[in-house]
This record gives structure tokens, C-alpha cells and sequence, in this order.
């Protein structure tokens, strides 16, 4: 037997009876198709998760905080406000009204 978009093959002789060989070769089709569709399926949640991870290196920090500049730079949306103490209080927000 064969499944025609995988492209897999699945036989089997053991049994006297052509409708017995037929339906064990139809278990075995199934669960090489099951199998493929399960690593499939680990592969992309694999690739959507390592996507999301990212490397974790110094090109993606989310924000720079100078003390002794007083400014605060957010990398994401390319803002720069200067007033640390102001932001870390609440009183000023980057890249909102100033």
C-alpha cells in the first residue's frame, strides 16, 4: 500500500489471507503516517519556540539606562528620554507625550 502525498510504503506478507496482509499493512501505514505527522508538528512548535527565544545576546536588549548621562534609551521603538529619575518614579513614560 501506498500513500500518495508522503509518498510512504507500507507491505506485509505474513498472514495466509490477502485481506489480513491488507489490514495489518494498513496499521503499519497509519502509524508510519502518524509518526511523520508528529514529528512534523515537534519541528514547527520547535522552530516557533526557538524563534521566540531568540540568541539572547547584546543586539537585543530592550532598554539602556545611563545614571550618569540621566538619560534612558528603548532600543524597540528608537527613543531617548533624559530624565531617569522622572521615569523610574512614573512621571515620564519614552516616547509618549513629553
Amino acid at each position: 500500500m501506498v500513500h500518495i502525498p508522503p509518498g510512504v510504503v507500507s507491505e506485509c506478507q505474513q498472514e495466509r489471507s490477502q485481506l489480513r496482509n491488507r489490514e495489518k499493512a494498513m496499521q503499519i501505514l497509519r502509524a508510519k503516517l502518524y509518526s511523520l505527522k508528529l514529528e512534523d508538528e515537534t519541528s514547527k512548535r520547535y522552530q516557533a519556540r526557538k524563534i521566540q527565544i531568540g540568541t539572547k545576546g547584546r543586539s537585543e536588549k530592550i532598554r539602556t539606562y545611563n545614571f550618569s548621562q540621566d538619560r534612558i534609551t528603548d532600543h524597540r521603538i528608537g527613543k531617548t528620554l533624559h530624565d531617569v529619575k522622572g521615569f523610574l518614579l512614573g512621571r515620564r513614560v519614552i516616547g509618549g507625550d513629553e
